[in-house]
């Protein structure tokens, strides 16, 4: 059976230096499983604690991250993690030495994981509008092209018929030729609403064989364009594929429109949970004070959208040049 120890300590320094440590990880923006187990780990080598456990709690729910660290010995001392008046989680320490500074510990952590517990939740509700804005453009989308879009297509196609029916009516024929190729317009501009919802290249070959065309069709005589992707990339959620190929996209403009390159690349690298998108050109590089363009500014704001960041960065391996680094979330779909 577990007991449950009262005694009240003051600070330490082994408290203090585990504080330390964790906040330094917390702001490398870990998620809380990661900084939980840290927060075990810490106390365990910082306080002499046999063991640790944390578990934090969402709110609204019973669901969270659980963590553990050494050994669960008697007697255990647990410690809800209160902030503002909201319990966040719960800390527990197995077999703590007498003036390990566990309660200076604990006050400090609380609103370290209660932030966490708030960034986290930020998060998933960022998703969730992210995915559910998604899920409406693909609406959109499929609305746009089998219906108004297809309804268009006809009535143009019943127009250019009753022009050729009126060809002896000149007049006639020129009103119904005129609405025909009204119709005509609004079928092209409704083909580009479409295209901008979701990119038919990402539709057709995947996001590996999109930036593969979106190269290509960038390369030419003044400045070469190479396309350095992986033949597959498994399948990420569709606002993150769109916000890549987008990014990609618009600094292979930028590159060829401002950088005076000779030469251009286009690097994708994936990890378990990450993409990383490169453009790197060789030209002279960004003046140090020169303000950044609406090319740059879109760029961020698509990396942003999808919890990704964006970075623009002179070249290390070469003398001269500009690196745009986009990191993008890359799990599974």
């Amino acid at each position: 059976m577990e007991t449950h120890a009262v005694v009240k300590e003051r600070p330490e320094p082994g408290a203090q230096a585990a504080l330390r440590l964790l906040a330094a990880r917390i702001r490398d923006d870990v998620r809380p499983a990661e900084a939980a187990t840290l927060a075990c780990e810490l106390a365990v080598a910082h306080l002499g604690a046999a063991g640790a456990a944390l578990r934090t709690l969402r709110r609204g729910a019973a669901d969270g991250c659980r963590a553990r660290a050494g050994e669960a010995t008697a007697p255990a001392v647990r410690r809800p993690l209160v902030h503002q008046g909201e319990v966040y989680g719960v800390f527990s320490c197995y077999a703590p030495p007498r003036g390990c500074g566990l309660d200076t510990y604990v006050d400090q952590l609380s609103p370290m994981v209660a932030a966490l517990v708030l960034r986290e939740e930020l998060r998933r509700s960022g998703d969730q509008v992210v995915a559910a804005r998604e899920a409406e453009r693909h609406r959109l989308r499929r609305d746009l092209h089998d219906g108004l879009g297809g309804n268009l297509a006809s009535i143009r196609l019943r127009l250019e018929t009753a022009a050729d029916l009126l060809a002896h009516e000149p007049r006639g024929r020129r009103l119904v030729a005129d609405a025909a190729r009204t119709a005509a317009g609004i079928t092209a501009e409704i083909r580009s609403v479409i295209d901008d919802l979701r990119p038919p290249d990402l539709a057709e070959a995947g996001l590996a064989g999109a930036l593969v065309r979106l190269a290509a069709r960038h390369d030419g005589p003044g400045t070469e364009v190479r396309a350095r992707v992986p033949r597959r990339l498994r399948a990420l959620h569709p606002a993150v594929e769109v916000a890549a190929y987008r990014i990609a996209a618009e600094g292979l403009t930028n590159a060829l429109r401002h950088a005076a390159a000779r030469t251009v690349q286009l690097g994708v690298w994936t990890s378990a949970t990450a993409l990383r998108l490169d453009i790197a050109d060789d030209g002279p590089g960004r003046p140090p004070r020169r303000p950044l363009g609406l090319g740059i500014a879109s760029m961020a704001r698509r990396a942003e959208e999808v919890g990704g960041t964006l970075r623009i960065l002179p070249r290390t391996d070469l003398p001269h040049g500009t690196l745009v680094r986009a990191l993008l979330p890359g799990g599974p779909a």
